[in-house]
């Protein structure tokens, strides 16, 4: 054995029997020290996991059903859930207001030359609210705390007339529809302005109604190729193509109302014979109907969730004419909202029901639902529901 192989201080051992014990004896620590410290390990990784685990599913309490004690026409839910956004009073003049749980219903400082607005969506922090304000004249706008409401422009070519119906998760991208001559959908950023999304190409005219979350894909309605409204889905890439619409309607007629957070799935509407359905789009499946409530009429989607797997809308019944709130998923399909509530939570909302169209909305992780009904009362009155599990 040779100590000058080692660093530092070294013993020699001349027995090479001296080495094998040194060698069992060093093992022994190591098991040992091994051994108490495996169930310390173990418990800081179990308590890490624990701690990433409440972070990513906090806590859902009960399911609550409030009226919250004011009447606007809502027109967005932010996809936080924590901000509504609409008009009052719901007759001209109208003037643009805004709802928190903080703040109340808040009326938005419009832009000088504003006569009255409506806010037709927000951003996903509820940040930013986009609409429309007349001045007379019909213009779109972007609002925020600090700058307030400023106007959006018009296309070239046309009369000032332009409104916003949809906004980017951050407040960056906003679409709707202007006049350039025709009708015609618009994307608006800060750097570009406002520019025409087209047609297609059937008849000149367009509208869109609302955006992806990265302000990618666009959704709304073009003319088809029998003039009635066809929907469609708009990126950069590939422009505007037409979704097409449900089996049973000769002429074609859809309209393509909300969208997810990735642009991957599209809720709205289409004709089938004499009535309205719902109708979910992917890339995979096209547009499938989501069918109707048993004995129901015509049903719109109006809201979908971030990931596209909770739809809500409205269905008609006739004969009375009455409305209902519906909500969609894969496992259960078309479901009312009351015998949900009713049935899995034991809310009883029977004495309620929609008086606005579109009727209900939906946060991105689908906790959140909010709309405008009929109180038991008699009264217009908005809602919200909190903490929904499908």
């Amino acid at each position: 054995f040779n100590p000058s192989l080692w660093q530092g201080e070294a013993n020699p051992i001349n027995n090479p029997q001296e080495l094998v014990g040194k060698k069992r004896e060093v093992k022994q620590k190591l098991e040992a020290m091994s051994g108490a410290l495996i169930p310390h390990a173990l418990k800081a990784v179990a308590g890490l996991y624990r701690l990433f685990w409440m972070e990513t599913h906090p806590e859902i309490g009960p399911v609550v059903f409030e009226g919250l004690g004011v009447d606007f026409f809502v027109n967005a839910l932010s996809a936080d859930g924590s901000t509504l956004v609409g008009h009052q009073p719901i007759q001209a003049p109208v003037h643009a207001v805004r709802w928190t749980a903080s703040g109340g219903l808040e009326l938005l400082n419009e832009a000088p030359e504003a006569v009255a607005s409506s806010a037709n969506a927000v951003s996903a922090d509820g940040k930013v609210i986009v609409g429309t304000m007349f001045t007379p004249d019909h213009e779109a706008f972007r609002w925020t705390e600090t700058e307030g409401m400023a106007g959006l422009g018009d296309l070239p070519g046309g009369i000032d007339h332009s409104l916003a119906s949809g906004v980017s998760a951050d407040g960056s991208v906003v679409v709707g529809t202007a006049h350039s001559g025709i009708v015609e959908a618009f994307r608006w950023t800060q750097t570009e302005g406002m520019k025409g999304l087209g047609n297609l190409g059937f008849y000149p005219s367009s509208m869109a109604s609302a955006v992806s979350s990265d302000g990618v894909v666009i959704v709304g309605e073009s003319a088809g190729p029998y003039v009635n409204p066809e929907a469609f889905r708009w990126t950069e890439l590939e422009g505007m193509k037409g979704l097409g619409d449900l089996p049973g309607e000769p002429n074609g007629w859809s309209r393509a109302a909300a969208i997810s957070a990735a642009g991957s799935v599209i809720a709205g509407q289409s004709l089938v014979g004499a009535n309205w359905q719902a109708f979910r789009w992917t890339q995979d499946e096209g547009m499938v109907s989501i069918g109707t409530l048993p004995g129901g009429g015509d049903a719109g989607a109006s809201g979908v969730s971030g990931n596209g797997s909770v739809v809500v809308g409205t269905v008609h019944f006739c004969c009375p004419g009455r409305e209902e709130w519906f909500v969609w998923d894969s496992v259960n399909g078309m479901r009312n909202l009351k015998d949900i509530l009713l049935n899995e939570h034991g809310i009883d909302i029977s004495g309620w029901s929609p008086n606005q169209a579109p009727g209900i909305f939906i946060s991105a992780d689908g906790r959140t639902m909010a709309g405008r009904g009929t109180n038991p009362s008699g009264q217009s009155e908005v809602w919200i529901v909190r903490n929904f599990r499908p």
